[in-house]
This record gives C-alpha cells, sequence and structure tokens, in this order.
C-alpha cells in the first residue's frame, strides 16, 4: 500500500473530494488530509520526527481532516502540499516586467518568504520522501477581478514566469512543483474554466465560489500528483535524478519524418546510456485522431491505434515522460513563405493553425514535462522564391520569419523550438542538403527528397538531448 499524505488550506478540500472518483483507480493508495486555515499552519513545530500543530485550534482542524490524525509523520511515502498563498493572481498583481527573466525574478521575490515553503522546510526535517508542491488554483474566470482588461497574451506570459518561479522555490526545498493541469485553465492561463467552480448551496439557491474550486477539479489535480508521485516510487535512483536505471524516459511524437529520428537513434544511442526513447508516429492524417481522455493521449480510430502499436509498442501516451518532442506535423517552411508572399508581419497566426499547433496544445493537457519542437525539414529539392530580385536575402528573410514564428508558438505552450542544423541546409535557398535527404544518403532507394536520412535524425536527436541534458544539469 502507498501512504500519502496530503497538507493543505481549504483548497485541499477540493482534492478530497475529488480523491472520492478516484480510489477505484489507484486501489493501492491510501491517503490522509491534513487541512486547515491558512493562517492556522502557521502553528506547525517540528518535534519528535514529526509536523505537530502548536496551537489548539490547528489540533482540531487536523483531527477534523485526517479522521483523528493530530502530527504529520514523516513516515509517509510522499508528501502533496497545496494553496496557503502560492496564488497565480499575486503574481497577477505583481505585473509583468520587461522580459521573461525580470518577471520570473520579481514573481519569486513576492513568494519568497511564503508560509508554505516554511511549511516544506520543516518537513524535510522529518522526511527525505518526495514532496509534490501544488499552487492555489487560479480563480474562476468570470470572477477574477485582478485580470480585468488584461490580454490574452500578457496572461500567458505572466503564468509561465508563475511556473518558473514556482519550480525555483520549490527547488529550495527539495521539492517538486506541479502547475495547475492546463485542461483546466481558461485560454490566458491566470484563470480556470469556470466549469471547474465550486456551487455552494445557500437558502437563496446555489452560489459560485469566487475562489475554491470543484471536486472535477480536485480529481484532475490528485489524479495527477499521483501518477507523478507513483512513477517516483517506482523509481531505483534518488528523487530528483534520472527515474530507475539511470534512464530519462522520452517521448517522440509525430509523423513519417519520424523515422530519420528512430533510425538515428540506433547510431548514438550507446553515447547516451542514461536515455529510454519511446516513438509514436503515424501519417499525418491519422494524428488528427489524437484525442485527450483524462490523462493520457489516445486515439480514436483503429488506424492510428495500428501505427502507435506498431512503433512503440502502446496504444495511448501517458504524462509521466520526462522528456517530449514533437517533430513536424505540418510545422513546415511553406507556411513562411505564404505570410512572405502575403507581406504579413509574423509567420505565427498561419503556424497556430496546424497540426504541430494542436497537438502541442493535447500534450499540455496531460503534461508539464519539457516540450521540444521539431518542424517538417527542408525538402531537397531545390526552393528558390521567386519574383524577387535577390532570391538569397528573400530565403534568409522567410527563414528567420518561420523559426521566430515557431519560437513564439513553443513559447505560448512553454515549449522550446530547435531550428534545423545549419549545416544541413543549403545556402541561400530553403531546401536541405541532398545527402542528409533519404533519397542522397547511400543506405536508401534514390528519390525521395522529402524525407531525411539516418544522419540528419541523429544529428538532430543528438542536439536536442545534449541541449536538454545540459540545461538539467545546470537546474
Amino acid at each position: 500500500m502507498i501512504r500519502v499524505c496530503v497538507v493543505g488550506d481549504a483548497h485541499a478540500s477540493a482534492l478530497k473530494a475529488g480523491w472520492q472518483h478516484l480510489t477505484g483507480e489507484f486501489p493501492d493508495v491510501e491517503i490522509t488530509f491534513f487541512a486547515a486555515r491558512s493562517t492556522a499552519l502557521q502553528d506547525l513545530a517540528v518535534s519528535g520526527g514529526r509536523l505537530v500543530p502548536t496551537a489548539e485550534s490547528l489540533r482540531s482542524q487536523f483531527a477534523r481532516s485526517s479522521g483523528g490524525e493530530t502530527g504529520i509523520a514523516g513516515t509517509y511515502d510522499f508528501y502533496i502540499v497545496c494553496g496557503v498563498g502560492l496564488h497565480v493572481s499575486d503574481a497577477v498583481k505583481a505585473g509583468a516586467a520587461a522580459d521573461a527573466r525580470r518577471t520570473e525574478k520579481k514573481i519569486a521575490e513576492h513568494f519568497r518568504d511564503l508560509p508554505i515553503l516554511r511549511t516544506i522546510a520543516m518537513l524535510r526535517q522529518c522526511t527525505a520522501a518526495p514532496v509534490f508542491l501544488i499552487p492555489s488554483p487560479a480563480q474562476p474566470a468570470r470572477l477574477a477581478q485582478s485580470v480585468r482588461g488584461m490580454d490574452e497574451e500578457t496572461g500567458r506570459k505572466i503564468a509561465s514566469a508563475f511556473t518558473n518561479a514556482c519550480r525555483l522555490l520549490a527547488k529550495r526545498v527539495r521539492a517538486a512543483f506541479l502547475p495547475q493541469p492546463i485542461r483546466t485553465l481558461a485560454p490566458n492561463l491566470v484563470t480556470s474554466k469556470m466549469r471547474f467552480a465550486h456551487r455552494r448551496k445557500t437558502a437563496a439557491g446555489d452560489r459560485i465560489d469566487p475562489w475554491h474550486l470543484s471536486d472535477a477539479y480536485g480529481a484532475i489535480v490528485l489524479r495527477h500528483a499521483l501518477k507523478r508521485g507513483r512513477t517516483v516510487l517506482e523509481s531505483l535512483a534518488p528523487y530528483g535524478e534520472a527515474p530507475a536505471g539511470g534512464a530519462a524516459r522520452v517521448c517522440v511524437i509525430g509523423d513519417s519524418h519520424v523515422a530519420a529520428l528512430k533510425l538515428g537513434w540506433r547510431d548514438i544511442r550507446d553515447g547516451f546510456p542514461d536515455v529510454d526513447i519511446k516513438f509514436f508516429a503515424a501519417p499525418k492524417r491519422e494524428m488528427h485522431a489524437l484525442a485527450l481522455f483524462d490523462d493520457a493521449l489516445v486515439p480514436e480510430n483503429d488506424a492510428l491505434r495500428a501505427s502507435f502499436k506498431l512503433t512503440s509498442g502502446t496504444g495511448e501516451i501517458c504524462g509521466d515522460y520526462d522528456l517530449y518532442i514533437l517533430c513536424g506535423l505540418y510545422l513546415q517552411i511553406r507556411e513562411a513563405i505564404a505570410a512572405y508572399k502575403e507581406n504579413a508581419g509574423s509567420a505565427l497566426p498561419r503556424l497556430r493553425q496546424t497540426l504541430a499547433a494542436s497537438t502541442l496544445s493535447k500534450l499540455r493537457g496531460i503534461t508539464d514535462a519539457p516540450v521540444w519542437l521539431i518542424a517538417t525539414p527542408f525538402s531537397a529539392r531545390p526552393l528558390v522564391p521567386q519574383g524577387n530580385d535577390d532570391p538569397g536575402a528573400a530565403a534568409s528573410g522567410i527563414a528567420e520569419m518561420f523559426n521566430a514564428g515557431c519560437r513564439e508558438l513553443a513559447a505560448e505552450q512553454r515549449a522550446v523550438f530547435v531550428e534545423q542544423p545549419a549545416e544541413t541546409i543549403v545556402a541561400g535557398h530553403l531546401s536541405t542538403r541532398l545527402e542528409y535527404s533519404r533519397g542522397g544518403s547511400a543506405d536508401a532507394p534514390p528519390g525521395d527528397l522529402t524525407h531525411m536520412s539516418r544522419d540528419f535524425g541523429a544529428l538532430v536527436l543528438r542536439t536536442v538531448l545534449t541541449q536538454w541534458q545540459s540545461g538539467r544539469r545546470r537546474e
């Protein structure tokens, strides 16, 4: 039996209510809830390897929510700490600075002395078990006064900065931050969807609570935390390091261009003994049938299900990988060429309509793990912009517009865009060097200039994995 401890303020009630919907899904899990008013949680102290109340009011609140327990032992398998002042609305009030880094620093400074961090620091004196930090939920969209007049783009920037700042704060107390699941958030990412608002019954009828969310929200959040906790416990490595056997789990999702990555992986895998990759690939026309269901992306038809079984050995994409790589899916240079011909200032509006963008959005519904975005590679057929006095300059401008648009698209969903390696591109053209195409390689029949070779796949995959691992070490 996995023993879990949930500590929090009034927002823990949503998790407790949500747990009633999950007991059948997690028969091997036993949860004890310690909930109290946020101000009362300051009356905690470490004594005898336990967190114990120093005030009678907190003692009685703990006993009521836990079923009789008054102290938090250090013997649980993992801990979930939620709420207690860690609220995105305060980040909204703090406002956005001139750039993302300054905004993150501003928000981290604002939350630096939160009692919840002190609580986790005390908990760390009692246990070395995993601790997951969950923020207070964002307010229901129509009731959030703090965002009135704020545009969606600003909200998304603040939400991203809030998440990054919270991850840094959690790391200081050796905890892992779990952001509010995107599927529960409004498009601005700083308010919650109205359907997750908690409705209180009063004599005058149902009233929407302006701060607390429902059991449906609680079930989504708790399911995510329990799955993350179980993944950590199944690992043989210390918490915060690579999973069992030293292997970080990577998920590659895409269309037929994934083949180059999969072939390339066979050539470079010995250089990454700490990485295990699973590939989910299907023709683009089939990938439209990928749907978000609970905490997984699942095929809605037999064709996609069969393709996933063939390429990965399994039929669904779960949210517990350490890294996700999206490849192709109509994220291609032709969108930038069209924008360039229209004299548009950006390719972003067109790129937002691609299958890559919709798949990335679905993926963010099941995971907050890092996602790296790889565009469809340039064809090896010569492609020179027509109707220009300087085709080389036009090609450079289109490539710059494409890469900038892809970076913006990735940033909107807290992802990273990887440009096609410069050494694979024909100078002054929007095309890949012939030797990197499948048709131009020695190990494949001639003629296919659209798909790339295993050498190309190895180069791209090595770049992604090296940069990702470097970033993890810096953290």
